[in-house]
């Protein structure tokens, strides 16, 4: 079934890194709308030649206490979703639909040893909106989760706050932040060098324990499934979001 379009207003935006905006919009003509922890809405607007387009971004509010629908977007020079959207202002509206996805968090009878959630770029937004539910289920201690997010730099770390706040509360929880091109010091227990793929040998991933989420740069997602299958991880245990493409731009 299509889902309906609505209208959203945007609230406020702010940039979270150098090239990535927070975008907080209230939705204006839609007061039943739900979403599931993971999911993405897609936003309907013109080009300058008047031709429609969508483009989709993860929902980044968080499950449970969003009183807006928030997202991130990259800054992508020449992209008609960045010309759009870093350009409107607060009151401004944009149609939009959904949700959609399938890379969700679901209610499960046995929860798995161990979550993986692995995001790189605004690919780590989605784990955001899932964070109540990462926290319900760590209450239960033969459960764990890491998060690992993958950046190039420090600066360029999304939402770093939210992620950390879980480890204050669970022993059973980590976040893991790796940085791709940064070679000074690394001053925070969180912060490792290299990419993501690079650290399975030190995580000890599990093939008969572990549920891998997958999110962002689709070369990375394509790697790390290559390396899941020759550990012989069964697909289902490997969550991946299909509607990025290599060829999509923001």
């Amino acid at each position: 079934m299509q889902k309906p379009v609505f209208t959203l207003k945007l609230i406020e935006s702010k940039m979270l890194s150098s090239k990535v905006r927070h975008f907080s919009f209230q939705i204006v003509d839609n007061p039943e709308f739900t979403f599931l922890p993971g999911q993405f809405i897609s936003l309907h607007f013109n080009k300058k030649d008047g031709q429609p387009i969508k483009r989709s971004y993860s929902i980044a509010s968080i499950h449970g206490d969003e009183t807006n629908l928030d997202f991130a977007a990259t800054f992508v020079d020449n992209g008609p979703g960045t010309e759009f959207l870093f350009n409107l202002q607060p009151a401004d509206t944009v149609l939009a639909s959904g949700p959609y996805g399938k890379l969700i968090l679901k209610d499960r009878d046995i929860l798995p040893k161990r979550y993986i959630f692995i995001g790189t770029g605004t690919g780590i937004t989605p784990y955001r909106s899932m964070l109540n539910k990462i926290a319900d289920n760590l209450n239960n201690q033969n459960h764990s989760t890491l998060i690992l997010q993958g950046v190039q730099n420090p600066d360029d770390l999304l939402y770093a706050s939210d992620f950390l706040k879980l480890t204050e509360k669970f022993n059973n929880y980590e976040f893991r932040a790796y940085y791709s091109r940064y070679k000074n010091k690394l001053s925070k227990q969180y912060e490792f060098t290299g990419y993501i793929q690079n650290s399975f040998s030190d995580i000890k991933l599990d093939n008969s324990n572990d549920v891998i989420y997958l999110c962002g740069n689709p070369y990375m997602i394509e790697e790390i499934v290559g390396i899941l299958k020759t550990l012989e991880f069964n697909p289902k245990s490997i969550l991946r979001e299909k509607y990025y493409s290599k060829k999509s731009s923001t």
